[in-house]
């Protein structure tokens, strides 16, 4: 009868666990400590906004179209913003997102529209003001209708406000 020596199987699979375990641990731990961990996502502002029609109408020469007014929650830096203006019909009307600083005072523009912060003492919208969307260039005659408006914010990757506008 042949008798087989298995005295040392059952030691070197202890010893091949733990090695992986301690590298596993190791490599969770080194991952947090040099941050390689996935860093965690910048949380959006809370914002209440109202959209309005702007009172002085499409027909005048400057062409104010709608106001975004900030009713309560955190405060909105212009830069960190891209509003996305759509047609009633879900059609994109323009994007504007480039926060201009060179002009006085510095706005978001778009191809069709800008938001003019002259109401603003700091470039940020805080609770209490409001700021205009205007046309760009009176000559585009912009029409009448319901738009939705979209803010999204870059820091976050998210859109923290999403609503309806009737311009007359």
């Amino acid at each position: 009868m042949l008798f087989k020596n298995e005295k040392g199987v059952s030691p070197v699979i202890g010893v091949i666990l733990m090695v992986a375990i301690t590298v596993i641990l190791a490599a969770v731990i080194a991952s947090f400590v040099f941050g390689m961990g996935g860093k965690l996502s910048t949380t959006p502002p809370q914002v209440q906004l109202v959209l309005k029609d702007n009172a002085t109408g499409l027909s005048s020469e400057q062409n104010p179209v709608f106001d975004i007014e900030h009713m309560g929650g955190d405060d909105l830096i212009f830069n960190e913003l891209v509003v996305y203006v759509y047609y009633a019909n879900g059609t994109l009307y323009d994007t504007l997102g480039n926060y201009n600083t060179t002009v006085t005072p510095p706005q978001l523009e778009g191809n069709k529209l800008l938001i003019n912060g002259s109401a603003l003492s700091d470039d940020i919208l805080s609770p209490g003001e409001k700021v205009t969307a205007w046309e760009k260039d009176p000559s585009t005659n912009f029409t009448a209708g319901i738009y939705t408006v979209k803010i999204y914010h870059k820091p976050s990757s998210t859109f923290i406000f999403t609503g309806n506008v009737r311009v007359e």
